[in-house]
This record gives structure tokens, sequence and C-alpha cells, in this order.
């Protein structure tokens, strides 16, 4: 008995190793060619492993996609609750928002990438896959502008039209840092904080009080 339970352990933690496996290299497949472009095949080659392999840990590319968004997108959630969990006051909260926001996309490039070549901004309101996430990112938004209106912080607005235009300049900034590295060829001189410092300002102006915006 011990035996069989002893290779019925190894037989999970190595399915959990190639699922592991495919979803890193299938993100990266998506992010580099898009959905449309990529194949089963191209995700099997990224991941050195053989197409009955592949389709042995996975249903599809459709339910790889799906899964993509879905865990990533709770994931940078999850990220930016426990980021923000101890930051009190509007404009902190904004401004550590924005670094932990960086960090997070930094540290998933592909998954960035991905969100890019959708042309997504949550603020605007996705449909299918992702739908849950970005309800619940839209609420913490709007919790924070609603919170700096009170404190007499932010400016008064539509605060749907607000989120959304943060969220796309947040992604216009970091679109642009990550396209400019590229061109470089070197990632070294990407700094995760300086970045935050410099998109938190910029955002500063657009939802801050002008007296109040430095």
């Amino acid at each position: 008995m011990a035996r069989t339970r002893t290779q019925s352990n190894l037989e999970v933690a190595r399915e959990k190793m190639y699922r592991d496996l495919v979803f890193e290299c299938a993100e990266h497949a998506f992010a580099e060619q898009g959905y449309a472009q990529t194949t089963m095949n191209d995700i099997a080659a990224e991941a050195g492993i053989s197409l009955k392999t592949l389709y042995a840990v996975s249903l599809g590319k459709k339910e790889l996609y799906s899964e993509i968004r879905r865990r990533r997108g709770t994931e940078f959630l999850e990220y930016m609750l426990a980021g923000l969990a101890r930051t009190h006051g509007a404009l902190a909260r904004l401004d550590k928002g924005v670094h932990v926001y960086v960090a997070f996309l930094l540290e998933h490039r592909d998954f960035f990438r991905i969100q890019l070549r959708e042309g997504r901004s949550w603020g605007l309101g996705p449909t299918g896959d992702g739908i849950g996430e970005w309800r619940r990112g839209l609420e913490m938004q709007n919790a924070l502008l609603r919170d700096g209106v009170a404190e007499g912080v932010f400016l008064d607005g539509d605060l749907s039209l607000l989120a959304a235009s943060a969220t796309a300049m947040l992604q216009v900034q970091l679109a642009g840092i990550l396209e400019r590295e590229e061109h470089r060829g070197d990632k070294s001189g990407i700094d995760a904080e300086v970045i935050g410092a410099e998109i938190a300002e910029i955002l500063r102006r657009l939802i801050v009080k002008p007296d109040l915006a430095h």
C-alpha cells in the first residue's frame, strides 16, 4: 500500500510540474505571438514536450488562455490587496498602488503583454474571461477615488471615467518603458521603484487637486 501511495504522489507531483510548465510556456507564446497566431504545437515546442503530453495536461488552447487570464487576474488583485493592506490615506494609497501595480506587471511581463495585445483596459469593462476580476479591481479603484474625493485631495467627477483614464495612463506609460527596454535589449536598467515613482507623479497630475499634486 505504501508503494502505491508513493507512486500516486509522484504522479500528482509530475502532473503539477507539467501543468506549471505548460502554463508558463503558453503565457510566453501568447505574449509573443498573440492568441490567434499561437498553436498547440507552438506551446509544446516552447515547453519542450510532445503534443501528446501537452494534451494530457491541458484541454486545449482556449482553456489555457482562459486559465492564464483568470489566474493572473486573481494573483494581481491579491497582490494589490496585500500591498495596500497597511496603507492609509488616499494619496498614500494612490502612490503605493502604483508601485505595487508596476512591480507586479514587471514581474509578470508576459501577462502584461497579453493585456496590451488585447487592447484591454480594465476600467472600460472586458467581456468573457476576467470579468469577475475586472469588477473587483474596479471596486478597489472606485473606493480609492471616493475616499480621495471625500478627503478633498482628488478632483471630483465620474468615478468610472477617472478609473478608466488612470488605468489607461498606467498601461501606456509602462508599455512605453517596456518597448524602450526591448529596443535596447537591456533589462538591467529597469528599476521598479523609479518607474513607480515616475508614473505616480504623472497620475497625481491627472486626478489630484493641483495644489496637492506634488
